[in-house]
């Protein structure tokens, strides 16, 4: 093997190591935040869900 494929695919480790505890770091410092915009949308869509069953678009009477 040569010494330019392995400098290549040392750096591709280190890149993709890097990028990887980059990615890590990001998603723990907006956690909180991603957790409660997730928790949001999940409630909001059981809201639109129950509504339909309560409260029908079509009337009921002919």
């Amino acid at each position: 093997m040569s010494s330019n494929t392995m400098l290549q695919k040392t750096l591709l480790i280190l890149i993709s190591f890097s990028v990887v505890t980059w990615m890590i770091f990001i998603i723990s410092q907006n956690f909180t935040k991603l957790w409660s915009a997730l928790s949001l949308s999940i409630s909001v869509h059981y809201w639109n869900n129950s509504t339909k069953y309560l409260f029908p678009k079509t009337s009921l009477i002919p």
